[in-house]
């Protein structure tokens, strides 16, 4: 249903063995989709993305762009505001980073 169905409710539906490993969701095999977020009524096909798929590199990089910021808001979390973050992309050739100053390290 549209708008009321999220991509983790028909995967737990529907592949509940598998659910805790999908990432993310791809829809009308173009567009990648949060799972939390309730799917649009254009929706005409879900696939399901795992990062432990060898050739999935959307998945993978859906995970390492939400690593770095849960890593930025963690450093953000402990310097407060003796941080200033810069830049932290996930990178296409795998992996993420995040650049930072460290305004007075002691």
């Amino acid at each position: 249903m549209a708008n009321v169905s999220r991509p983790l409710d028909l995967a737990r539906k529907y592949n509940q063995k598998n659910a805790k490993k999908y990432i993310t969701a791809l829809v009308n095999d173009t567009m990648v989709w949060d799972m939390q977020r309730p799917l649009p009524a254009f929706a005409v096909s879900l696939k399901f993305l795992q990062f432990d798929v060898e050739d999935d590199l959307v998945a993978k990089y859906v995970f390492w762009h939400s690593s770095a910021h849960v890593m930025g808001a963690a450093l953000e979390h402990i310097y407060g505001d003796d941080l200033l973050l810069c830049d932290g992309p996930a990178l296409p050739e795998g992996g993420f980073f995040y650049e930072f100053l460290l305004l007075n390290p002691e």
